[in-house]
């Protein structure tokens, strides 16, 4: 009985020998992982110094910092132009769609059948001196009564035309102010098919709306599309998006110049709109000047 008592404590003394021994084995060498570890982390820090995540300021990409640039430095010379007409329509029920009844009181209610109002549009301008002369399409402004120019600050003014074009589509108007932001008109003959186009405007009353695109061909000509007798030619082609009131706005470069003036669009295909080039418009400009 007694050696089996022995053999039982002999045993568990063993066992607990064993124990102890893996605890402190395993104690060791976690205290070496550890330190080891340690190690890594201040070589890592040493190395790659973490960074205050407060200070970090985003910057864009250059690409598109070079637009951001070029938007800021045409919107403050974009302007919303107002205009009113007074428009002459038929009433398409006076003659109740009787050809008799037209025909037998032609001459008594002829002058019954039509219908004046007073009809207020927008479109767009850009202006190109700070003494007021702003630049935009002659069919913007043609027949108007009156012309309002809002400024981006919020400022209105009215506007007098200084001369138009027909057949180049092109209008010039002057505000009496001094001290205005102007636009940098570019060169268009230097442009390449693929480089950036931004186009700045009013479309549908939207003022200063920004859409981004590239010059997708130059030179053409929109056949079938005439207005008051024009024929347009040698027009900048963009994917850029021109809307209804983005007509006389400017169209420019990732540099921030003018290069065209946006002017038409092809109602049954999106991303294909058009630009009078600036050097065109630079020579209707000079004329008007001069004819002053």
């Amino acid at each position: 009985m007694k050696k089996e008592y022995r053999l039982s404590y002999f045993i568990g003394g063993i066992l607990v020998g064993i124990i102890v021994s893996y605890y402190w084995a395993s104690h060791l060498a976690f205290d070496k992982v550890k330190k080891k570890l340690l190690s890594s982390t201040l070589l890592i820090e040493q190395r790659f110094p973490q960074v205050d995540t407060n200070q970090i300021q985003y910057k864009p990409p250059v690409f598109q910092g070079n637009l951001v640039s070029a938007i800021e430095k045409a919107n403050k010379a974009v302007v919303n132009i107002g205009i009113k007409r007074q428009v002459r329509i038929k009433d398409p029920f006076f003659d109740f769609h009787d050809q008799f009844f037209r025909d037998f009181f032609r001459d008594s209610f002829e002058e019954f059948s039509v219908r004046e109002f007073e009809q207020t549009s927008l479109g767009s301008g850009i202006i190109i001196s700070k003494d007021g002369y702003i630049v935009t399409n002659e069919h913007v402004v043609r027949g108007a009564l009156g012309i309002e120019i809002k400024l981006l600050d919020g400022r209105s003014f009215p506007a007098k035309i200084v001369g138009s074009d027909v057949d180049e589509d092109v209008a010039l108007l002057k505000i009496k102010s001094l001290d205005l932001p102007c636009a940098i008109l570019g060169n268009s003959d230097q442009l390449v098919v693929g480089e950036w186009a931004i186009a700045v405007g009013n479309p549908f009353g939207l003022n200063h709306t920004v859409t981004v695109g590239v010059i997708s061909a130059k030179g053409r000509e929109l056949p079938g599309v005439k207005s008051f007798g024009r024929i347009y030619k040698g027009l900048i082609q963009t994917d850029a998006s021109i809307n209804p009131g983005n007509s006389g706005g400017p169209l420019v470069n990732e540099l921030g110049e003018v290069i065209g003036i946006n002017t038409a669009i092809v109602a049954q295909a999106q991303g294909i709109g058009f630009a009078i080039p600036i050097n065109t418009v630079k020579k209707a400009i000079d004329k008007f000047i001069e004819e002053r």
